[in-house]
């Protein structure tokens, strides 16, 4: 098992502190290499980075997508049992876009219009106001862009997924092969959301997509988060959860 990790460029961890988990004998891969703003495109860049670097081990056959605020919540002897080299489904939540019933004309604007989430911090009050008004613009004059695949061809889900060598390893060459579709993807809020479920359904293969990314989420608004921050309250859920991983942790709330 090995880690390939982005730590995000405005963390404020220590090079001490990197140089002492670069030590560790698990660690194939860690730098300050990205910036991440929430809803950049800079997200799915390094996701793609961190992908290729896996899959350059031969060694690596099955890839496990996870943030620093997700945890493994089954042994490790059950991670070994269950993505065994047999095992061939592909762990990734993924829906036609008109099904998932996201915000937004079904998640549509998010990529249909141009937005700027790589720049603009939408936590920040000013910048989404900056954000917002360039949508309602964008709605008024009727600009709206080039898809990278027909609303008929478009899907989308959870970022986190579990996928076999040969399904990454295939969004991998696709991404290689085809640098348009990818910079298609620039402005739209959220690519890391839609780029591999879309590349994945709309291949001639016969991948086997399993709709359960195995990730425990608790989607109610709780503990200053949504989704919220685990807690004891999650715990019992949690372990009679089919999930591997659960999310989202905090360094104090989720302290017991």
């Amino acid at each position: 098992m090995e880690f390939y990790v982005n730590i995000d460029v405005k963390s404020q961890i220590s090079a001490e502190q990197i140089n002492y988990l670069a030590s560790l004998v698990n660690v194939a891969y860690i730098e300050k290499k990205w910036s991440i703003i929430w809803g950049g495109f800079n997200h799915l860049k390094a996701i793609l980075f961190l992908t290729n670097l896996a899959l350059q081990n031969r060694n690596v056959h099955y890839l496990h997508l996870i943030s620093g605020q997700d945890f493994p919540v089954k042994k490790l002897s059950d991670f070994k049992s269950f993505f065994n080299l047999q095992n061939k489904n592909s762990y990734i939540d993924c829906l036609k876009i008109e099904d998932i019933g996201w915000s937004g004309n079904n998640g549509l604007d998010r990529i249909q219009y141009y937005n700027f989430h790589n720049w603009l911090d939408a936590k920040n009050l000013k910048s989404r106001s900056i954000l917002n008004k360039f949508s309602v613009i964008q709605k008024k004059i009727g600009l709206k862009r080039k898809l990278a695949f027909s609303q008929k061809e478009l899907y989308g889900g959870s970022i986190w997924w579990s996928l076999p060598r040969e399904t990454a390893n295939y969004v991998a060459q696709f991404y290689k092969q085809h640098r348009r579709v990818l910079n298609k993807f620039r402005h739209t809020l959220c690519s890391e959301e839609f780029y591999f479920q879309s590349v994945l359904k709309n291949s001639s293969n016969s991948f086997q997509l399993d709709k359960s990314n195995l990730r425990y989420v608790d989607w109610n608004a709780r503990n200053g988060s949504n989704p919220s921050f685990l807690d004891l309250e999650n715990y019992q859920a949690i372990k009679s959860s089919d999930a591997f991983f659960a999310r989202k942790f905090h360094e104090h709330i989720s302290k017991y």
